[in-house]
């Protein structure tokens, strides 16, 4: 539970190798299948993915109605104060908006910022932004809460 957190909620790679070292790849693999998502995880830890597959993930979380349910959710929310990441995606957006999100970064050989997040709105929607903007300038966060907003704005005013 304490790796799960800790890999969740501060995206801390020695605790998801931890977790991968003693689970491996089939888990994932097997679950990123059923959602229809083309990312696998080989020997390596890590896989090189897409927004589109992340969406099916993040669509399959959304979904997933088992035992640790609560414990994955809270982990992921924007309004766990140790949650990192929050001003991206969520940056803008009502405080009473639920969101749960996910952020990543480049590697030491690829620079980027990645966040991913179920907006639960009364027609929630994933939204994920891969980039590779270096986050190293404060202004760098704008674009993911400007697509946040922009996104959520268009799905609240939409008459489904």
């Amino acid at each position: 539970e304490e790796l799960m957190s800790r890999a969740l909620t501060y995206s801390d790679n020695t605790a998801y190798q931890m977790l991968f070292n003693y689970f491996g790849n089939d888990i994932f693999n097997k679950s990123a299948e059923a959602a229809g998502a083309k990312v696998r995880l080989g020997t390596y830890m890590f896989g090189e993915t897409s927004a589109r597959d992340m969406s099916k993930l993040y669509l399959d979380i959304y979904r997933y109605d088992g035992k640790y349910r609560d414990f994955l959710y809270w982990q992921m929310d924007t309004s766990n104060p140790e949650n990192t990441g929050t001003e991206l995606i969520a940056g803008y957006l009502p405080e009473q908006v639920r969101v749960l999100h996910k952020l990543g970064t480049g590697s030491t050989y690829r620079v980027g910022m990645h966040d991913c997040a179920i907006i639960n709105t009364n027609h929630p929607f994933v939204l994920c932004v891969y980039t590779s903007i270096n986050m190293d300038m404060d202004n760098d966060q704008v674009p993911f809460r400007c697509l946040g907003a922009y996104c959520y704005n268009v799905n609240v005013r939409t008459a489904y």
